[in-house]
């Protein structure tokens, strides 16, 4: 089956040498990104800065990967992150240093076990979110 903007970028990711489970992931990680993010923006700025519109399409994206079976522990390993540095940032400035320290072990136990997709997959995800949340800041956040 052929889907346009989604086998092309596969192919030239196969042909730079990636496998094709990885380039596949990758690109259907960049199309769902696209194909979300730009209704996102239109939809955001025409319907009066209504943020919830804009809260919800950033993160349905990151929830729309998830369909896909083999991202489920990494992704759930950023909402986890997401959470506690959300959670616990309020009461414990420092959780960003135990959240460092996770992350190193994180990509230590990735870099002895080689489970690249794992950890590629966990920081799309957290580049994702971090990115989304600071893009929701700067352009207004929750209206209280």
């Amino acid at each position: 089956m052929y889907i346009p903007l989604y086998s092309t970028l596969k192919a030239k990711l196969e042909s730079k040498g990636l496998d094709s489970i990885t380039s596949g992931q990758i690109a259907w990680f960049v199309c769902s990104v696209g194909l979300f993010i730009v209704p996102m923006l239109y939809l955001y700025f025409s319907n009066d800065n209504n943020q919830y519109v804009i809260l919800f399409f950033m993160f349905f994206i990151f929830i729309f990967n998830l369909f896909y079976i083999v991202n489920i522990f990494s992704f759930s390993l950023v909402i986890a992150f997401i959470w506690i540095d959300m959670y616990f940032s309020y009461y414990f400035r420092e959780i960003i240093y135990i959240l460092a320290v996770a992350f190193i072990i994180f990509t230590l136990i990735c870099l002895i076990l080689k489970k690249w997709r794992i950890f590629m997959t966990f920081c799309f995800g957290m580049a994702f979110v971090f990115l989304s949340i600071k893009l929701f800041e700067m352009l207004g956040g929750l209206m209280k």
